[in-house]
């Protein structure tokens, strides 16, 4: 299963789409489609080709006007090769402002559309972590390394998005729970690595974790900080055995970092 994950639309989100749909639509005939030098930006102006790219970027990434984004961008690469030649006119023509504004119509239907069938509401940010830049950019966020993200199981990745979400949600226990499933993943990657074959474990995670460790300690890995977050992953991993277990909002936080510190450790080697 591949992980993808898709920034929350916001109304900071919609805003943005909104100005970039209704810039287009004002526009008129003559106004710049690049900077004279045939630049689509130049010392913070965007004109009407960067704006057009600017919001085919945000269409795709928040899925809205789907089957409008290939017609924006096949205009858009038309624009280009009509506009950027050096000796071409910067300014849009009649022809040309009549494509954009039949395009730019459409997309404010669908999006318009599109948003009216969407349930929004309001939440309230708190805890310890930074929830509006996480909540935009994912999990990935909280790794040094992304290179060593990239290398982290799908599953595992699935998982911690899910545990960020709860968080941001303010369901803490539940993603205390699915922290330690993303954890699950990788450590039975790491322990095939550590054994140096491909068997098929059928242990319960607990036990590998304990093989995992007890590895660790005879190899006298020098990584001691995975032992540490092992050690910490343990100890929380025995606490969810009770049914009556719950976590704190600083709680389900640390768990979640200690295990992307973890599963970062175990696929960094």
């Amino acid at each position: 299963m591949k992980a993808e994950y898709k920034p929350i639309l916001t109304a900071a989100s919609i805003f943005q789409i909104s100005s970039l749909l209704e810039y287009l639509r004002v526009s008129r005939i003559d106004d710049e489609v690049v900077h004279p030098d045939g630049s689509e930006t130049k010392s913070g102006n965007v004109f009407i080709l960067g704006t057009m790219n600017l919001l085919r970027q945000n269409l795709e990434i928040y899925g809205l006007a789907v089957s409008e984004v290939e017609p924006l961008r096949n205009l858009y690469v038309e624009f280009i090769n009509k506009y950027t030649k050096q000796y071409a006119s910067r300014k849009i023509d009649a022809a040309d402002k009549y494509k954009l504004d039949g395009c730019i119509q459409r997309i404010g239907a669908l999006v318009f559309d599109e948003l009216k069938r969407k349930s929004f509401f309001e939440v309230s940010f708190s805890g310890g972590l930074n929830y509006p830049e996480l909540m935009s950019k994912g999990v990935v966020a909280l790794f040094n390394d992304e290179k060593i993200f990239e290398k982290v199981p799908e599953i595992a990745k699935y998982d911690l998005e899910e545990a960020l979400r709860c968080l941001a949600y303010n369901i803490p226990t539940a993603s205390a729970m699915i922290s330690l499933r993303a954890v699950e993943g990788a450590l039975r990657n790491y322990y095939t690595k550590l054994c140096g074959d491909n068997r098929n474990i059928r242990e319960n995670w607990k036990d590998v974790l304990e093989k995992v460790s007890k590895l660790l300690t005879e190899q006298q890995s020098e990584n001691k900080e995975l032992v540490g977050y092992l050690d910490y992953i343990r100890t929380v991993r025995n606490r969810t055995e009770h049914p009556d277990t719950t976590f704190t909002k600083k709680e389900a936080e640390r768990t979640l970092i200690l295990c992307i510190y973890a599963i970062e450790e175990m696929s960094r080697e």
